[in-house]
């Protein structure tokens, strides 16, 4: 064993805690233990492995606090501990800042049950030079502010904090995150406008904040080029559509914008014509309207306002179906005098309609990289 550089026994039904024996295979690179059915709490000696790389320990139903040793394995780059809840675990304390590590690139520790808040100096000792870091801390229970610190996080490229109960402002610090690509908050309890710095986010691919307590008006991010990938339903925010939205995205890009659910009002602009793939998502406002030069863009909403014309977009005032929209040669927009404004997705429970009757497939769009190491 002591030659070993790799050790994969994922979803091989190995139970009971560690032993003890793994912190003396000082050779091993690489540890794939996941969706097995370990328990305990994790051992705090890793930094006695000191050639340890990758360490995927997901979906088993360990227990207790991370250890702090994560951060002291000198060539220990990339950790997953995802869903140790499902079999009856759940990590819990707050998340280690891991201070002192110069090699950790990848922290995955969603579907537990963290507590406390997001430590301000989160892997600081990172060189953004040499490496950058993801950090996935979903479906946990971190709260208050997101601390003024985590602009020291200069190497973080993804950052996503979804489903936990993160609440205030979002602070001026996340401007200096310069490398990142993906910033995902949505599901928690952030409130206030969008923050004009977000123009800062150069790099930044993809942005979801749906599910919160923003409002104001809706920022134009035209200077993110790009960004491909914006959600902000199911807020507060009012006003219209800004006609400079994604103003520098090039025009050939597929871009996906979901701004339903909110209070946003007006005419639908023109402008957003230039963004030949543009899907768009709208329903559940206070839209009065859409410019027909929008209608008449083939590729808008996948086609759909090629098929549809402006229902692909939107179902007219006095309509309504369950998407707000035209997708299907089948669910037409149907009659609705409850339906005020463009977009309505309820009728009050009418039961008389055809749409009631059938079956509705809703498409989503999953930005990922498919299997990886952290499933392993």
């Amino acid at each position: 064993m002591h030659n070993l550089h790799i050790l994969s026994l994922q979803n091989s039904d190995l139970n009971g805690e560690l032993p003890s024996d793994l912190f003396a295979m000082s050779s091993l690179r690489e540890l794939y233990l996941s969706n097995n059915n370990f328990q305990g709490v994790l051992p705090d000696r890793w930094e006695s492995l000191e050639g340890l790389e990758i360490l995927s320990l997901a979906k088993n139903a360990f227990r207790g606090n991370l250890p702090e040793s994560f951060g002291l394995a000198p060539k220990l780059r990339a950790i997953s501990l995802m869903d140790q809840v499902t079999k009856g675990g759940g990590l819990t304390g707050s998340v280690p800042s891991f201070s002192k590590s110069r090699s950790l690139t990848q922290l995955i520790v969603g579907a537990n049950k963290l507590d406390g808040t997001l430590p301000e100096d989160l892997l600081i000792a990172v060189d953004p030079l040499e490496s950058l870091f993801h950090v996935d801390i979903t479906n946990n229970m971190i709260s208050g502010t997101v601390h003024d610190g985590i602009g020291k996080a200069r190497s973080l490229t993804e950052l996503n904090v979804r489903y936990n109960k993160l609440n205030g402002d979002l602070p001026e610090e996340l401007s200096k995150l310069v490398n990142l690509l993906t910033l995902d908050i949505s599901h928690n309890k952030f409130s206030g406008p969008l923050p004009f710095w977000m123009k800062n986010l150069a790099s930044l691919t993809s942005f979801t904040a749906s599910n919160n307590k923003l409002s104001g008006f809706v920022l134009d991010f035209a200077s993110l080029s790009k960004l491909s990938y914006l959600d902000l339903s199911y807020n507060q925010f009012e006003g219209t559509v800004p006609p400079t939205l994604l103003a520098s995205s090039p025009p050939d890009d597929k871009v996906v914008v979901n701004l339903s659910h909110n209070k946003i009002e007006g005419v639908v602009p023109a402008d957003l014509s230039r963004l030949y793939r543009l899907s768009i998502q709208l329903q559940e406002n206070e839209i009065s309207g859409i410019d027909e030069d929008l209608c008449k863009t083939d590729g808008v909403n996948d086609f759909d306002a090629l098929s549809f014309g402006c229902n692909g977009i939107l179902c007219p005032v006095g309509t309504w179906n369950s998407l707000g929209r035209q997708s299907n040669e089948d669910v037409p927009c149907e009659p609705c005098k409850k339906a005020k404004f463009m977009g309505t997705t309820n009728c009050g429970g009418s039961s008389d309609s055809a749409i009631s009757k059938k079956p509705t497939v809703i498409l989503g769009l999953i930005f990922g990289v498919g299997i990886s190491w952290m499933m392993l």
